[in-house]
């Protein structure tokens, strides 16, 4: 049987809030989601029962890459749930993260069910991992608009 599930954890040096903020705010998810050249639109409903979308300019060799989801669980600044759906996709999977208070740092950690296949977890965890890159960059002041 194949693990549809992926977890990911992360150490940022910022504070729960600022980690919350950054992941919450859609000003602040443009700038570490995905990379400025993707020129992507960010929209965030944070409610339960609230949507969100990213979505991308048509891209050379891509296409429109985009997510959507609904938001299950919002525990201000302790935890998220919320769905997750490909644009151009029909299979929708489910993501939980747990941001939790080190003082002058954050532990984020991810866990996305119902992936589907063992490409799209790996395809996911190098996805989710650039992401956090870029998010621990900003949090750490090293990255600017």
């Amino acid at each position: 049987m194949i693990d549809e599930s992926l977890q990911v954890r992360r150490i940022l040096r910022a504070t729960r809030e600022r980690v919350w903020r950054a992941w919450t705010d859609p000003d602040e998810i443009s700038r570490w989601w995905w990379p400025q050249r993707f020129h992507t639109a960010y929209t965030v409903d944070l409610r339960e029962g609230g949507e969100f979308q990213f979505r991308s300019e048509d891209l050379r060799d891509v296409g429109v890459l985009g997510i959507t989801g609904r938001f299950l669980m919002i525990r201000p600044p302790e935890e998220l749930h919320y769905t997750w759906r490909w644009l151009h996709e029909e299979r929708e999977s489910e993501v939980r993260v747990i941001f939790t208070d080190r003082g002058e740092q954050t532990e984020i950690q991810i866990e996305h069910l119902g992936l589907g296949s063992a490409e799209a977890r790996a395809n996911h965890a190098t996805g989710w991992n650039d992401c956090l890159d870029r998010l621990a960059s900003l949090t750490a002041g090293r990255l600017s608009r």
